[in-house]
């Protein structure tokens, strides 16, 4: 099955047709490897989601970092000069 195919089969069979108890992740799990595998390159030749899943995978792992208040980072941060 070629991803075109594959990516219509999951179209017809989304989470709107599978059973209430499943989740968006299970649903993509009960998928095909191939099927998932045409999910995910559709979702990353999108450049704006792939940034935005980039940004995501970061913040999860810096999680427990410390944070600052925004007003103590501006303060700190050094001044740009305009040109």
């Amino acid at each position: 099955m070629d991803r075109a195919a594959a990516a219509e089969r999951l179209a017809r069979t989304y989470v709107w047709w599978q059973e209430p108890v499943l989740t968006l992740a299970e649903t993509f799990r009960s998928l095909s490897k191939a099927e998932r595998q045409a999910i995910i390159d559709k979702l990353l030749a999108d450049r704006r989601f792939r940034e935005d899943l980039i940004d995501a995978a970061i913040l999860e792992q810096r999680r427990r970092e410390p944070t600052r208040p925004l007003k103590e980072y501006l303060a700190a941060r050094p001044r740009r000069a305009r040109g």
